[in-house]
């Protein structure tokens, strides 16, 4: 079942269900316990009337030929009456009692009172209510017990017409109840439908992201599928900028390549001009290659595990500069984790902590920790080189721009890691070092 509307209808069907069920057995339990109730109450007032027109002479029970209920008159008519003495003989019986009538009468004692259902021989059942009766008899006192019968028709009638309403009422508020969950559940959706139409807006090009006037139980899922969006945007935005950025760079070393070709005679300045050429074009393509792969925040990105990356990056650098005998304190925090790509915090670390090993004289204090501002990280890296002037902590990480004391320099790892740090969100900052050379402080974040 692939639609949440058919499973929420099916999940309400179930619990209504369920719940008018229920309802329906406590209520009509409770009715037919008021109606036996009432019925007690009426075969008790039977009882006292026929104690209001009994009389005693002599030990012998006489009645009234005009009895309470006219029902005790008519032969068979569902109600009977029956009156035992003291030792549990017929003393009455009222015209109404047949011979089918043939039940075991309790002996009661004075005041005390019995109400229950019987089933009689034909198996019809019966309503009975039997009460003991003190009575004065010639200066004695002797105990005549009163017992009233009452078919079940009455009560039936009673129980089949409350059924009936009963499931009248309750197949009503279940209608009108699912009626009213389906409005809900209209409503209750809408926000999901209006995603799916603007998510149509947005495959179509009449829109770029979604908007934000979503529930908050649904803000986290519309705001990363904003930031895949971006993200992906971001990155056709960057190969786009670096395929042109390559042709543009290129067209210069291929022109003088032409030309040195064409003009040039003499085969040994023109392979070492052709060489230059072609070292610059790797240096370009590399460059372009490096910031085409810098991925940025993604939603849908595994946690990097900072410790483990970091000390993968510091054991390779460490061998590359073994012979130096460089000296480098780490400091990262345990369980500290990343959500972005993995290959552009490599890049950015071993660009920035490359470029500390080659300038270091023979100390580097690394510190990596999550960052106190904001959900993300904190990397500080301290040398004890040269350092950089002022004037050039500001134009060191914009392309091509090397320190003028730089060696063999081409100004792409640290734009490298300006352009990661920016698709993050982040800053790169550069101070003077406690250490006495460069201080470099990167912050990005989730």
């Amino acid at each position: 079942m692939n639609s949440l509307r058919s499973r929420l209808l099916l999940a309400m069907t179930i619990i209504l269900t369920a719940f008018l069920s229920i309802s329906g057995y406590a209520l009509f339990h409770s009715f037919s316990d008021s109606v036996q109730a009432a019925t007690q109450d009426r075969l008790r007032g039977q009882v006292f009337s026929l104690i209001a027109v009994a009389e005693l002479n002599t030990g012998i029970v006489q009645l009234s030929s005009r009895l309470p209920d006219a029902r005790l008159n008519q032969e068979d008519s569902g109600l009977y009456a029956i009156i035992t003495d003291s030792n549990n003989q017929i003393a009455w019986t009222s015209p109404s009692v047949t011979e089918r009538i043939q039940v075991s009468l309790e002996k009661m004692r004075a005041t005390e009172l019995i109400f229950k259902r019987i089933r009689l021989k034909s198996q019809e059942d019966l309503f009975y209510l039997a009460f003991g009766v003190p009575w004065d008899d010639n200066q004695r006192q002797v105990t005549y017990s009163f017992h009233i019968f009452e078919t079940l028709e009455n009560y039936n009638k009673e129980i089949f017409r409350f059924q009936q309403h009963l499931v009248g009422w309750l197949g009503g508020a279940a209608v009108v109840l699912l009626i009213l969950f389906n409005f809900l559940q209209q409503w209750s959706m809408r926000p999901l439908q209006n995603a799916g139409e603007e998510l149509k807006l947005i495959e179509q090009g009449k829109q770029d992201y979604l908007g934000a006037h979503y529930p908050k139980e649904i803000e986290r899922l519309t705001d990363d599928i904003n930031l895949l969006i971006r993200s992906r945007q971001s990155r056709i935005s960057r190969y786009k900028n670096a395929l042109a950025d390559l042709a543009h760079s290129l067209k210069t070393p291929l022109a003088l390549i032409r030309s040195t070709i064409e003009t040039n005679t003499t085969p040994q300045p023109s392979n070492q001009i052709i060489n230059e050429q072609i070292d610059r074009m790797n240096q370009i393509v590399d460059y372009q290659l490096k910031r085409a792969a810098t991925t940025g925040q993604s939603a849908l990105a595994l946690p990097i595990d900072i410790e483990k990356t970091t000390n993968k990056i510091i054991r390779s650098l460490c061998t590359v500069y073994q012979e130096r005998g460089i000296q480098i304190e780490a400091e990262v925090d345990q369980q500290l984790f990343f959500t972005g790509d993995e290959g552009d915090y490599m890049e950015l670390l071993g660009n920035v902590l490359d470029n500390a090993f080659k300038w270091t004289r023979h100390h580097i204090q690394l510190r990596v920790q999550a960052s106190n501002q904001e959900s993300g990280i904190f990397i500080q890296i301290d040398d004890n080189g040269p350092g950089l002037e002022p004037s050039m902590q500001e134009r060191i990480t914009q392309r091509g721009v090397t320190d003028p004391s730089e060696a063999g320099g081409h100004g792409i790892g640290l734009a490298v890691a300006k352009d990661i740090v920016a698709s993050y969100s982040g800053k790169i900052v550069f101070r003077h070092s406690k250490l006495g050379g460069l201080c470099v402080r990167i912050w990005i974040y989730n």
